[in-house]
């Protein structure tokens, strides 16, 4: 078991400083995403039901 190489903590902390940015882009694009999504959905139910 001693092939399997570990991380050390400052390359893990590399890693997570590499990807950080990324996740936290991705997490607000898909939050904007929703947030859309739901302001589409209540705008197209308001405009349903006053036309109607």
């Amino acid at each position: 078991m001693e092939n399997i190489k570990t991380l050390s903590y400052q390359e893990m902390q590399e890693i997570e400083g590499g990807i950080a940015p990324f996740i936290i882009a991705g997490a607000y694009i898909a939050g904007s995403f929703v947030a859309g999504l739901t302001v589409g959905a209540v705008s197209a139910h308001i405009v349903y039901e006053l036309s109607h």
